[in-house]
């Protein structure tokens, strides 16, 4: 019942959150601010545009020029088109156009000429990030068309209204002046991840952990032991958690989706925490106990797990609830950024950072405690030894995972780039190879080959035993 009681409020909490935002920003209402200023308040100065910390959420993905959308690195992007009503233009204009002017229909139905690099009504977008000098200037184009203030183009030729995604604007000199001219971009953009060299190590990590479940769950001696089903436990929420962040960037203009992955995604962050807190505590009762008289307690520590994890995400649920002022919020509010709980604002600190910080400080020290009782009480236990040995290797690879993220926060508030490029990229190359990692720290040793070679040859055997049986039973009755 209790259990029940925990997935009833996790429920109530997701939807509550799920409704307090419908504004969540598509791809193309945003601008790249990778070369934009960062403030002290999380905000965004976008060409003299202040763009708030609500509205800048991290992408994975960026359009190319073959207008697919390619897996990059995260980096930010800030939805300005909802502050400001954008022109959305293919390219960066040429440095020497000083004006480029363009009808645009307005909301209450007029139309107005703007030019969309000096008029401070109307902010330009650009699509790809490179010159219009790579572009040519079209010759021919279509000159029966209205650009509305929300960005549609409405094809007036054939009464059709193409979305953003499906057009840009190009700069066309007509005698000395500069037009906007509309590129149809058909057929309508494709989503095509294309894998580098990161995501490829983000498909075997998880490809790995894969292996590391089924052999915990093949083996009897791993899917029976307390430690080996705590330890399964934090695996899978380990899994779970690599799933979530690298799908993330696909549901950016979803709504909902994007909530539940930022909700679950740390939903699966405490619990991992919360599960190593176990394991260290389970290895900890082994050597102050007869191992024999072990009682399997995996009820109580699944509730104790899960209803912790839930506690705390329905502090960050109810947190965002609540109406704040802008200094408030960005102290006390974890609200959700690139489908994720906020990593950037001084909430992080609180209700990410913190309770990851304070894990790994209690782990540690209960993993010192426990490899003195090991070492000193009962240095004879070799299979409680070979256990701690693992896992004192699994906290050391999440830890350090877990320190240079907090490490590229600190950076990051004191604007201090270069150490933090650095910082993130050991994260994301340990990240995205912890799979690959966790499986030689668990799987590869020589007790656990053993045993599943044992078993296969076992399985193998009772297969072969009842052919040779009938075979034997088939050539009998020939003869006779």
């Amino acid at each position: 019942m209790l259990i029940i009681r925990y997935a009833l409020l996790i429920l109530g909490v997701l939807l509550v959150a799920v409704a307090e935002d419908s504004q969540e920003c598509g791809y193309f209402d945003t601008v790249d601010l990778r070369d934009s200023q960062r403030l002290d308040n999380g905000s965004y100065l976008y060409k003299h545009i202040s763009i708030p910390s609500d509205k800048v959420h991290e992408y994975h993905d960026q359009i190319t020029i073959t207008n697919r959308m390619k897996l990059v690195e995260p980096y930010m992007r800030g939805c300005l088109c909802h502050i400001k009503p954008c022109v959305l233009l293919c390219c960066e204009p040429k440095k020497y156009i000083r004006n480029l002017s363009v009808n645009v229909t307005l909301l209450n139905g007029k139309e107005s000429q703007i030019d969309v690099i000096n008029d401070l009504e109307f902010v330009m977008q650009i699509r790809y990030k490179m010159s219009c000098d790579i572009f040519e200037d079209p010759e021919y184009y279509d000159t029966n068309w209205k650009l509305f203030q929300d960005g549609t183009l409405h094809n007036q030729t054939d009464d059709s209204v193409i979305l953003k995604e499906n057009y840009c604007l190009m700069p066309h000199k007509v005698d000395k002046n500069y037009y906007l001219v509309p590129k149809i971009i058909m057929p309508q953009i494709q989503i095509f991840l294309e894998l580098d060299v990161m995501s490829a190590m983000k498909v075997i990590s998880v490809f790995c952990l894969g292996i590391i479940t089924v052999v915990h769950l093949y083996l009897p001696d791993l899917r029976t032991r307390v430690y080996s089903q705590t330890s399964l436990c934090y695996i899978i929420c380990i899994t779970i958690t690599m799933l979530l962040l690298w799908s993330r960037s696909l549901f950016h203009d979803k709504v909902i989706l994007c909530h539940l992955t930022a909700y679950c995604g740390y939903y699966m962050v405490m619990s991992s925490l919360l599960w190593l807190l176990a394991i260290n505590y389970i290895l900890w009762n082994l050597i102050r106990n007869d191992q024999n008289n072990q009682i399997n307690n995996m009820l109580k520590y699944h509730i104790i797990v899960w209803g912790s994890a839930a506690i705390l995400l329905t502090i960050v649920g109810s947190m965002n609830l609540q109406n704040m002022d802008d200094m408030k919020k960005e102290i006390w509010q974890p609200y959700t950024v690139g489908c994720w709980i906020n990593k950037q604002s001084w909430s992080a600190m609180i209700y990410y950072y913190g309770p990851i910080f304070v894990g790994i400080v209690v782990n540690l020290i209960f993993s010192i405690i426990t490899l003195r009782c090991i070492y000193v009480e009962k240095p004879e236990d070799a299979i409680t030894k070979s256990d701690f040995k693992t896992f004192f290797q699994m906290i050391i690879i999440t830890g350090v995972i877990w320190l240079l993220e907090i490490t590229s926060f600190i950076l990051t508030l004191f604007h201090i780039d270069k150490a933090k490029t650095w910082v993130d990229y050991s994260k994301n190359l340990i990240l995205n190879n912890f799979g690959l990692i966790l499986l030689f720290v668990t799987i590869w040793k020589k007790d656990v080959l053993y045993q599943l070679n044992s078993r296969l040859e076992r399985k193998h055997n009772e297969i072969s035993i009842p052919n040779l049986s009938s075979n034997h039973t088939a050539s009998t009755t020939v003869l006779n």
